[in-house]
Protein backbone atom coordinates (compact mmCIF):
# COMPACT_ATOMS: atom_id res chain seq x y z
CA UNK A 1 0.00 0.00 0.00
CA UNK A 2 1.58 3.24 -0.97
CA UNK A 3 1.29 6.71 1.36
CA UNK A 4 -1.44 7.89 -0.66
CA UNK A 5 -3.86 5.46 -0.15
CA UNK A 6 -2.67 4.75 3.66
CA UNK A 7 -3.81 8.56 3.61
CA UNK A 8 -6.97 8.45 2.31
CA UNK A 9 -7.82 5.44 4.53
CA UNK A 10 -6.78 6.93 7.42
CA UNK A 11 -7.30 11.00 6.86
CA UNK A 12 -6.74 12.02 10.79
CA UNK A 13 -3.88 10.40 11.63
CA UNK A 14 -0.54 11.99 12.66
CA UNK A 15 3.29 10.80 12.71
CA UNK A 16 4.88 13.60 15.62
CA UNK A 17 8.97 12.53 16.12
CA UNK A 18 9.76 12.56 20.12
CA UNK A 19 12.41 13.69 21.45
CA UNK A 20 15.06 11.26 22.47
CA UNK A 21 18.45 12.98 24.50
CA UNK A 22 21.04 9.89 24.22
CA UNK A 23 21.00 8.49 20.73
CA UNK A 24 20.67 9.38 16.88
CA UNK A 25 17.34 7.42 16.63
CA UNK A 26 14.23 9.31 16.68
CA UNK A 27 11.19 7.43 17.59
CA UNK A 28 8.11 8.27 16.04
CA UNK A 29 4.99 8.46 17.49
CA UNK A 30 2.30 7.47 15.23
CA UNK A 31 -1.59 8.19 16.08
CA UNK A 32 -4.41 7.04 14.12
CA UNK A 33 -7.98 8.69 14.75
CA UNK A 34 -10.60 6.41 13.68
CA UNK A 35 -14.17 7.05 14.29
CA UNK A 36 -15.66 4.46 16.28
CA UNK A 37 -19.15 3.96 14.58
CA UNK A 38 -20.06 1.24 17.38
CA UNK A 39 -21.81 2.59 20.49
CA UNK A 40 -19.91 3.66 23.20
CA UNK A 41 -22.08 1.55 25.85
CA UNK A 42 -22.55 -1.87 24.85
CA UNK A 43 -25.60 -3.23 25.24
CA UNK A 44 -26.39 -5.88 28.07
CA UNK A 45 -29.56 -7.43 29.00
CA UNK A 46 -30.30 -7.73 32.76
CA UNK A 47 -32.24 -10.60 34.26
CA UNK A 48 -33.96 -8.91 36.40
CA UNK A 49 -35.59 -7.46 33.02
CA UNK A 50 -37.44 -11.15 32.52
CA UNK A 51 -39.38 -10.86 35.57
CA UNK A 52 -41.17 -8.15 34.46
CA UNK A 53 -44.68 -8.64 32.49
CA UNK A 54 -44.15 -6.18 29.91
CA UNK A 55 -40.79 -7.38 28.36
CA UNK A 56 -42.26 -9.67 25.43
CA UNK A 57 -44.49 -6.74 24.78
CA UNK A 58 -42.08 -4.35 23.96
CA UNK A 59 -39.42 -7.20 22.44
CA UNK A 60 -42.59 -8.19 20.23
CA UNK A 61 -44.13 -4.48 19.36
CA UNK A 62 -40.30 -3.70 17.95
CA UNK A 63 -39.67 -7.03 16.44
CA UNK A 64 -42.64 -6.66 14.34
CA UNK A 65 -42.90 -3.01 13.54
CA UNK A 66 -39.36 -3.39 11.66
CA UNK A 67 -39.36 -4.76 8.40
CA UNK A 68 -36.76 -4.91 5.26
CA UNK A 69 -33.42 -4.28 7.46
CA UNK A 70 -30.99 -6.41 8.25
CA UNK A 71 -31.13 -8.34 11.43
CA UNK A 72 -28.21 -6.56 12.93
CA UNK A 73 -29.87 -3.87 13.01
CA UNK A 74 -33.07 -5.28 14.67
CA UNK A 75 -30.99 -6.00 17.07
CA UNK A 76 -29.75 -2.69 17.63
CA UNK A 77 -33.06 -1.10 17.51
CA UNK A 78 -34.12 -3.28 20.01
CA UNK A 79 -31.55 -3.06 22.19
CA UNK A 80 -31.85 0.96 22.26
CA UNK A 81 -35.58 0.44 23.04
CA UNK A 82 -34.82 -2.01 25.85
CA UNK A 83 -32.26 0.70 27.43
CA UNK A 84 -34.72 3.40 27.32
CA UNK A 85 -37.53 1.08 28.67
CA UNK A 86 -35.11 0.10 31.57
CA UNK A 87 -34.19 3.13 32.55
CA UNK A 88 -37.89 4.03 32.58
CA UNK A 89 -38.68 0.79 34.52
CA UNK A 90 -35.99 1.51 36.93
CA UNK A 91 -37.09 5.44 37.31
CA UNK A 92 -40.70 3.97 38.48
CA UNK A 93 -39.24 1.49 40.90
CA UNK A 94 -37.69 3.44 43.02
CA UNK A 95 -40.33 5.93 43.33
CA UNK A 96 -42.72 2.71 43.24
CA UNK A 97 -40.68 0.93 46.62
CA UNK A 98 -40.94 4.25 48.38
CA UNK A 99 -44.77 4.88 47.90
CA UNK A 100 -44.98 1.03 49.12
CA UNK A 101 -42.80 1.47 51.92
CA UNK A 102 -44.71 4.50 53.02
CA UNK A 103 -47.87 2.54 52.17
CA UNK A 104 -47.22 -0.60 54.49
CA UNK A 105 -45.82 1.80 57.03
CA UNK A 106 -49.53 3.44 57.28
CA UNK A 107 -51.46 0.43 56.78
CA UNK A 108 -49.27 -1.92 60.05
CA UNK A 109 -51.90 -0.87 62.74
CA UNK A 110 -54.98 -1.28 60.82
CA UNK A 111 -57.27 -4.04 61.25
CA UNK A 112 -59.80 -4.00 59.03
CA UNK A 113 -60.47 -6.01 56.62
CA UNK A 114 -60.08 -3.57 53.16
CA UNK A 115 -56.64 -2.57 55.27
CA UNK A 116 -55.30 -5.88 56.19
CA UNK A 117 -55.80 -6.43 51.77
CA UNK A 118 -54.17 -3.64 50.95
CA UNK A 119 -51.62 -4.26 53.46
CA UNK A 120 -50.81 -7.84 52.19
CA UNK A 121 -51.09 -6.68 48.19
CA UNK A 122 -48.64 -3.98 48.85
CA UNK A 123 -46.20 -6.31 50.78
CA UNK A 124 -46.64 -8.70 47.50
CA UNK A 125 -45.61 -5.85 45.38
CA UNK A 126 -42.53 -4.75 47.43
CA UNK A 127 -41.41 -8.66 47.59
CA UNK A 128 -41.89 -8.46 43.89
CA UNK A 129 -39.20 -5.33 44.06
CA UNK A 130 -37.10 -6.78 46.15
CA UNK A 131 -36.95 -10.29 43.83
CA UNK A 132 -35.80 -7.74 40.73
CA UNK A 133 -33.43 -5.63 42.88
CA UNK A 134 -31.60 -9.22 44.20
CA UNK A 135 -32.05 -10.42 40.30
CA UNK A 136 -29.95 -7.28 39.59
CA UNK A 137 -27.39 -7.41 42.06
CA UNK A 138 -26.63 -10.95 41.17
CA UNK A 139 -25.82 -10.32 38.05
CA UNK A 140 -23.90 -7.23 38.78
CA UNK A 141 -21.87 -9.27 41.25
CA UNK A 142 -21.32 -12.14 39.01
CA UNK A 143 -21.93 -14.38 41.84
CA UNK A 144 -23.26 -17.48 40.33
CA UNK A 145 -22.19 -19.53 42.78
CA UNK A 146 -24.71 -18.69 45.52
CA UNK A 147 -28.56 -19.99 45.55
CA UNK A 148 -31.48 -18.67 44.47
CA UNK A 149 -33.13 -18.40 48.25
CA UNK A 150 -29.89 -16.14 49.44
CA UNK A 151 -31.34 -12.87 50.42
CA UNK A 152 -28.00 -11.14 50.96
CA UNK A 153 -28.54 -8.12 48.89
CA UNK A 154 -26.18 -6.17 50.67
CA UNK A 155 -23.53 -8.78 50.28
CA UNK A 156 -24.07 -8.91 46.45
CA UNK A 157 -24.34 -4.91 46.69
CA UNK A 158 -20.78 -4.69 48.19
CA UNK A 159 -19.09 -6.87 45.29
CA UNK A 160 -20.77 -5.35 42.72
CA UNK A 161 -19.30 -2.12 44.18
CA UNK A 162 -15.77 -3.87 44.49
CA UNK A 163 -15.87 -5.00 40.68
CA UNK A 164 -16.88 -1.38 39.88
Amino acid sequence: MDTSNWKSLFPRATLTSLPVPMSDHVPLLKCVNVVNSLPHRRFRFENSWCLEPELPKVVREYWTNLHGISITEILMAISDSLSIWARYLRKNKVRDKASLQTLISSLQGCRDVVSVRRLKAACGELAHIFLREETYWKQQAKQHWLKDGDTNTRFFHAMALARR
